[in-house]
């Protein structure tokens, strides 16, 4: 049930109702009778997004939100929303024009501008990770296509770009695709621009391959 602005709750009501979803550190032994408040919780961080969802919660067209859902599942569904992009958002994305072709009998031509213009990142740095993993020599042509020595199928070098995308543009946090690579004291971060959160990330060097094989694989190879 809605409320008009007629039936709006006052201020001193409001601030009754924050008092009463707030958290007490004296909740972490829970009974039958009592909400069960997880072990680690930050209490004080709760509260201080409860009271800006309070504020986000604002009136439209003369009508308020009910106070009493206001509960600890209310504000946590808050949270993620205002936090996390949905998961359609994600895949509108991540769709990248990826374009595998054969160049002559000996080559792979890939169109690795198109795809650094979509994810903002730097042709040479997506190159490198390229040639690192597949472990071959490349050149860009005068159409900006990656030309890779070599036939590949389209199925590897997508599971090639997908990993980049992972490691080195998604944000582990929330993962948004809005990051930027900054380097500091030699070391590499990835930094996003939506939540803030910073990771460092592993630099692109010769000797340097991501783990793509079962360790069970490489050993059993190890041995021959």
């Amino acid at each position: 049930m809605v409320h008009t602005e007629k039936d709006a709750p006052t201020e001193a009501a409001l601030e009754e109702e924050l008092a009463r979803v707030h958290v007490s550190k004296q909740q972490e032994s829970s009974d039958e009778d009592s909400d069960f408040v997880p072990v680690g919780f930050d209490y004080d961080g709760f509260n201080q997004m409860a009271e800006g969802i309070l504020h986000l919660e604002k009136p439209e067209n003369g009508e308020t939100v009910q106070t009493d859902v206001l509960s600890y599942e209310f504000l946590l569904a808050r949270i993620e929303k205002y936090l996390k992009p949905s998961d359609q958002q994600i895949e509108s994305k991540i769709k990248i024009p990826i374009s595998i072709k054969r160049d002559g009998s000996t080559k792979t031509a890939f169109n690795i501008t198109d795809v650094c213009n979509v994810i903002d990142r730097d042709v040479l740095h997506l190159k490198q990770f390229i040639e690192v993993e597949l472990s071959v020599n490349s050149s860009i042509d005068g159409g900006g296509r990656l030309i890779i020595k070599g036939i590949y199928p389209e199925a590897q070098v997508q599971r090639l770009v997908r990993n980049y995308i992972k490691q080195y543009v998604t944000c582990g946090i929330c993962a948004s695709l809005s990051t930027a690579l900054e380097k500091k004291d030699k070391l590499l971060f990835k930094k996003c621009l939506t939540c803030g959160a910073t990771q460092t990330v592993n630099a692109i060097q010769q000797g340097y391959k991501a783990l793509t094989t079962k360790r069970s694989v490489l050993r059993r190879k190890a041995v021959e």
